[in-house]
């Protein structure tokens, strides 16, 4: 960060992929006044300790020319490729790095030598010079060039904090060990104009001591498994360092006294009791080295008690080298300098626009970045205040100087959490590759009497995948094979009974098959629902796959366990992501389930299903009751009453408010479409304000018995209409239309009911405009529909009925809303 204390020396700045120069005319004009402040000397000093490396050559020129055009021509633009050697760049020599380098470039590796690429450590994790993982190449270029307490902020795609291929960890290996994590700001697919990559910013700091401390931790856990009896007697030496093997034993829960027999040589009956160790026994026992080893006739000439000895030996030495790994960077995390602050864009795409402050437009002639306002108004930083601190840039700068702080502004909470390193990674899986969450884990896990199993360790899951581009693959031949979507399957349903598209042989070749009786569980979108397949198909990149089930599991139970919400929240708390949350195969395997016996499931399952069986029952006669009501509605069409206008039976048909809604819940609340729900206005506790006088307010304040038409939107909502009944000062938006029924020829209810009848709402869309995603139906057309007006005493008649029908629909909805309350209730009794 650039302040007072760094501005006694001149500071050595670089952008490593500097395109045209932006980030370097930035960082000149904002170490311009401190320059001239605690320097006392001219700016054009400071800008010749600024460089810029741009491996394109017309964009070098074009950062080139506007370093010239800011009065800042003593930048230095460098033409070459950043990641190779270069005369004026020396390493471990910038004290400030500013980068957003390159994503996914292919056959980088091949443009630099030999004995260019075997300077890299990442080079040693590539088995195939088309790799295109540059931007891990860039990190590790940022570890050399970085003088000691440099400090740098990098972009870089999310990949980088959870890949799981072994550049991508390794990657993650050079963050932990050579650098503190001051803060991971996590952008949406909206920030970079259309490329839809989700990014982070990695802010960081070269760590200052030399030799490097990671030598130092290194050197440290293998003393602790080498020697740990001195250790202990020594209480660490003169380290005095033995209290971190405490505190990764407090993190992964284990006790400390067990964990020391691992350290001795001899690990514990009790410590293999852990479930971890446990799995790592598992994993040990199922590799293909001790399987192959078993088969060795030089093995099986051993004795009993000599094969348990091999195997015994074999296995300390794996489970030796699985904890000193995460031992040594469970000590590199832990001595994080401070908390990480870690800053998350809304993953709601308007909410995420607001939050940058700006959106992209394609728009031909107004093409390019547009603010929402006329200047740059967003909670990440104050264009005219840099210390402003109700911005994000103010904390991230406070934590860089220490000052790692529990946040309080309320303005920002919902932005902004802090998170010890440590609480990042995942210690408890067996297979630890350092990928970091930015939803730092709490410890959820269902209370129950029973054991608790990972999932994995009772089914396997893959993810599904996606022939591409898919719509090369869909076919409308019917004896294809099904090709599963999200759209195939709705909210309360079990089964996967159908599917709207199918796929080629070809297509299903490149994708994941799946049978009857599997599971599939959405992993984006609305992640972690369970669908039990009741047919055969193929899954694409949206789902994962659980089969092949252990004998210990009753698959309806899995299925009622992985709906129910503790399981459910375990998905949630892991769940990551920018736009869109999502799970991955990871995520759901170490996700716990209780495994009680057989017999517990199978009586889970049973009360489970007679609770389904009472909502199908309810959801039928809710079903009946609609049918009867829409059947006596019809009969009012088809018996000879007269027809006429609504506008005949009307006193007032009016357009409602124009003036624009606010989020400040300031004025009168104002109904929209989304509050008409089942022929009803409805207060949802979400409902918009305008801040308008009281006169204004009262040309649209809502009477009851006022009907509300909406006349625009897609068709399907053309037409939505509710009855107004509640008490309180409401108003009504432009795109709904108020009809006031003169309720000396019609009832208000009634009314609303013929408005809600299929026959009514078919002529209504009939006659509405149609355009792209639009139609319209203005009030002259809607007010002159003719519906059937029978005498008041038969409409009474029909009200009173449809008044009844709607008292048993409301008790059998009753019915189907409590059903998961009561499954809830069922599973809490059993586990």
């Amino acid at each position: 960060m650039i302040t007072q204390d760094n501005f006694k020396s001149l500071l050595l700045s670089l952008d490593f992929a500097c395109g045209s120069g932006h980030f370097l005319t930035e960082l000149a004009i904002q170490a311009k006044p401190f320059v001239q402040k605690y320097r006392q000397v001219e700016p054009s000093a400071f800008f010749k300790n600024i460089y810029g490396i741009e491996k394109e050559s017309r964009l070098s020129k074009v950062a080139k020319v506007s370093a010239f055009m800011y009065g800042q021509e003593g930048i230095n633009i460098l033409p070459h490729d950043a990641l190779d050697d270069i005369p004026e760049i020396k390493l471990e020599s910038f004290d400030i790095l500013v980068a957003n380098p390159p994503f996914a470039v292919e056959e980088f590796l091949e443009n630099l030598s030999e004995e260019q690429r075997e300077k890299y450590e990442l080079f040693n994790t590539i088995s195939d010079l088309g790799n295109k993982n540059i931007q891990c190449f860039f990190v590790e270029r940022a570890k050399k060039l970085l003088a000691p307490n440099g400090v740098a902020g990098i972009i870089v795609p999310s990949s980088v904090l959870s890949n799981s291929d072994n550049t991508h960890i390794a990657t993650r290996e050079i963050l932990l060990k050579y650098f503190d994590i001051v803060s991971i700001v996590e952008l949406g697919g909206n920030t970079f104009s259309k490329t839809g990559t989700n990014t982070v910013v990695l802010f960081l700091r070269r760590k200052s001591q030399r030799p490097e401390p990671a030598e130092q931790y290194e050197n440290r856990v293998l003393d602790f498994f080498e020697n740990w009896q001195d250790e202990v007697e020594s209480g660490g030496g003169m380290y005095r360092d033995i209290d971190s093997v405490k505190k990764y034993c407090e993190h992964i829960e284990v006790d400390f006294e067990h964990y020391q027999t691992l350290l001795l040589g001899i690990p514990s009956e009790q410590l293999l009791e852990y479930e971890l160790f446990k799995e790592y026994k598992n994993e040990f026992d199922k590799s293909t080295e001790i399987i192959n080893l078993k088969k060795r006739k030089s093995f099986k000439d051993f004795s009993y008690l000599e094969q348990e000895a091999e195997l015994n030996k074999r296995f300390l030495e794996y489970l030796q080298a699985i904890e000193k790994n995460k031992l040594y960077y469970f000590i590199l995390a832990f001595n994080n300098p401070q908390k990480v602050l870690i800053v998350k864009s809304p993953a709601d795409n308007k909410e995420q626009k607001q939050f940058l402050g700006y959106e992209w437009s394609s728009a031909k002639g107004n093409e390019g970045l547009k603010y929402l306002t006329g200047s740059h108004i967003t909670p990440l930083f104050d264009p005219d205040n840099r210390y402003n601190d109700q911005k994000i840039n103010c904390w991230i700068q406070q934590n860089f100087n220490g000052n790692s702080e529990e946040f309080e502004l309320q303005n920002l909470s919902e932005y902004i959490t802090y998170a010890s390193l440590v609480d990042l990674l995942d210690f408890s899986r067996k297979d630890f590759n350092k990928a970091f969450s930015l939803t730092p884990k709490k410890n959820l896990k269902i209370e129950t009497k029973w054991e608790l199993a990972k999932l994995e360790n009772v089914c396997e899951i893959v993810r599904g995948a996606s022939p591409r581009p898919i719509d090369k693959y869909i076919t409308t031949d019917i004896n294809s094979i099904n090709w599963i979507k999200i759209g195939d399957v709705s909210e309360g349903s079990k089964y996967v009974t159908q599917t709207a598209k199918k796929i080629t042989l070809e297509g299903a070749e490149k994708s994941r098959p799946v049978k009857e009786g599997d599971f599939i569980l959405s992993n984006s979108m609305s992640f972690g629902r369970p669908y039990i397949m009741k047919i055969s198909g193929c899954i694409h990149d949206g789902w994962l796959l659980l089969s092949k089930f252990s004998e210990r599991l009753n698959k309806d139970y899995l299925y009622e366990i992985l709906s129910y919400k503790d399981t459910q929240q375990q998905f949630s708390e892991s769940a990551a992501g920018g736009v869109v949350q999502n799970l991955n195969t990871e995520r759901v395997r170490s996700t716990k389930i209780p495994l009680p016996p057989l017999e517990v499931q199978q009586q889970i399952v049973d009360e489970c299903e007679a609770i389904d069986q009472t909502v199908i029952n309810a959801q039928q006669a809710i079903q009946q009751a609609r049918n009867e009501i829409e059947d006596k509605i019809n009969q009012i069409y088809i018996s000879k009453y007269e027809f006429c206008e609504i506008r005949k039976i009307s006193l007032d048909v009016q357009y409602g408010i124009s003036e624009k809604m606010n989020t400040e819940n300031k004025g009168y609340k104002i109904f929209r479409m989304n509050e008409i729900i089942l022929g009803k206005m409805s207060d949802n506790g979400s409902m918009k304000y305008v801040d308008i006088s009281q006169d204004e307010f009262l040309k649209y304040k809502l009477q009851k018995g006022d009907i509300l038409f909406n006349r625009t939107n897609s068709i399907e909502h053309v037409g939505k209409t509710g009855l107004f009944s509640l008490d309180g000062d409401y108003c009504f938006a432009s795109y709904l239309i108020r009809v006031i029924v003169n309720s000396d020829l019609a009832i208000p209810y009634f009314v609303n009911l013929i408005m809600n009848f299929s026959l009514f709402q078919e002529e209504a869309k009939s006659k509405a405009s149609k355009a792209i995603n639009q139609a319209n139906i203005n009030a002259t057309i809607m007010k002159n529909i003719k519906v059937p007006v029978p005498p008041l005493p038969v409409q009474e008649k029909l009200v009173s009925e449809v008044e009844k029908l709607e008292q048993e629909i409301t008790k059998n909805q009753k019915i189907v809303d409590e059903s998961p309350n009561l499954k809830q209730q069922v599973m809490k009794r059993y586990l």
